[in-house]
């Protein structure tokens, strides 16, 4: 693209970020609900790894369970 190609682009970007101001609160809110939603997975996930990381260091726990029990 030549310069007063990329001029043109992004002087008609604005003007319509001007004209539907209403349609660039509904993109901006989207996009920051799906970044908010992105990094609260990345987190629970991380988490999830470094608590399997530290149960996995533990020593097994062993239960014993009377078969013929007596009601």
């Amino acid at each position: 693209m030549k310069k007063h190609e990329w001029f043109y682009s992004f002087k008609a970007g604005f003007q319509g970020l001007r004209r539907h101001p209403l349609l660039t609160a509904a993109a901006v809110t989207t996009l920051s609900l799906m970044l908010f939603l992105l990094g609260a997975f990345t987190a629970i996930s991380m988490n999830a790894n470094h608590l399997s990381a530290i149960a996995a260091q533990q020593p097994p726990i062993e239960i014993t369970m009377l078969v013929s029990a007596q009601y």
